[in-house]
């Protein structure tokens, strides 16, 4: 996430196009009740479950594209350049949590007892946080602790050091341990997805050219395949590592298909803030829903409705009263 840097006087369209379809992506994998049981016999189970396998590695080669593209460690230095990011991914994730960990623990458990210990573990799990989908916000600032650090090294990365990188990665992604603590498992699959990024840079992929008609084959093709992989192989890692891939290719050429657009583009540049804050919005709406007992169908458009809009309108409430907007604000709400 965080916005990138152009490239002399070109804009990367496609990824405007990639964070518009992973943020929407994102909000729609969040469009149900923590209950799973409200909905484990519906289709809406397994769409979500599909799209988990490649939702979240769609932002880390996106991350980690815009990271081979940036001038800015060579610029600013290793450690003013890590600053830099630390402050943009952090800022949000500890005073957003900080602020919503007591009334959101009491709202769960009607008292404050184990209140303590529950921070704790959501200061060294991510996962096990105030909210849960912050995970990506250190995970994403210790991948570029390790690649800029590789970075800062070499100083010049080449495509024969980014294929190393993704071999070491993907060794690293299969190891067998894994733990929540400190995101680990997290990370481990992360760093595989963002020297991706760094190698379809090198490769300069985004420049390969295709006919309309043959993308829109290889889409369905690639749909239909990952589709078939994911009912019939979810259990096996390395078949669902291949079937998320197929759809980030798909998710490409879609990308390429819509061309620049206005809509996708808006989304793309206040991406970051439609993400941290379309589930706390979604949190109160599903409330709601299940106090209700809406359908599941119902819960999922409401869900995906409010999480959607209600960061668009407070992105836009907040640039509208321009007396307020201040850096730490900036920074809080994610917003540039």
């Amino acid at each position: 996430m965080i916005g990138y840097r152009l490239m002399a006087t070109k804009r990367f369209y496609e990824i405007d196009n990639l964070y518009a379809i992973g943020t929407l992506l994102v909000i729609f994998g969040h469009s149900h009740s923590s209950d799973w049981s409200r909905f484990d016999t519906t289709p809406l189970k397994h769409i979500i479950l599909f799209i988990y396998t490649f939702h979240m590695p769609l932002f880390f080669i996106i991350a980690g594209f815009l990271f081979s593209n940036s001038n800015g460690l060579e610029k600013n230095g290793y450690i003013k350049w890590l600053a830099d990011k630390a402050i943009k991914l952090l800022t949000p994730y500890v005073v957003v949590s900080m602020l919503s960990a007591v009334p959101k623990y009491y709202f769960e458990h009607h008292s404050f007892n184990g209140m303590a210990l529950s921070m704790v573990k959501g200061l060294f799990a991510p996962r096990l946080g105030v909210w849960g989908h912050f995970w990506f916000l250190p995970v994403l600032f210790l991948v570029y602790v390790i690649f800029g650090a590789c970075k800062a090294i070499v100083k010049e990365v080449r495509i024969g050091g980014v294929a190393i990188l993704v071999l070491v990665s993907g060794i690293i992604y299969f190891l067998p341990y894994g733990t929540e603590w400190l995101g680990i498992d997290d990370l481990k699959n992360s760093l595989l997805f963002f020297s991706i990024g760094m190698f379809v840079y090198e490769l300069r992929l985004n420049d390969v050219k295709a006919s309309t008609t043959n993308s829109i084959v290889v889409i369905i093709a690639g749909l239909a395949t990952s589709i078939v992989l994911y009912r019939f192989c979810y259990e096996i890692k390395i078949v669902m590592l291949l079937s998320g891939l197929i759809m980030l290719l798909v998710c490409c050429l879609v990308a390429k298909l819509i061309g620049e657009n206005a809509t996708a583009s808006w989304l793309s540049r206040n991406n970051f803030t439609i993400y941290i804050y379309s589930w706390p919005f979604q949190s109160i709406a599903m409330v709601i829903c299940d106090k209700l007992t809406l359908p599941w169908f119902v819960m999922m458009v409401v869900m995906f409705g409010v999480g959607l809009f209600a960061p668009i309108v407070m992105i836009t409430i907040y640039r509208e009263f321009k007396f307020i907007n201040n850096r730490f604000f900036d920074l809080v709400l994610g917003v540039k």
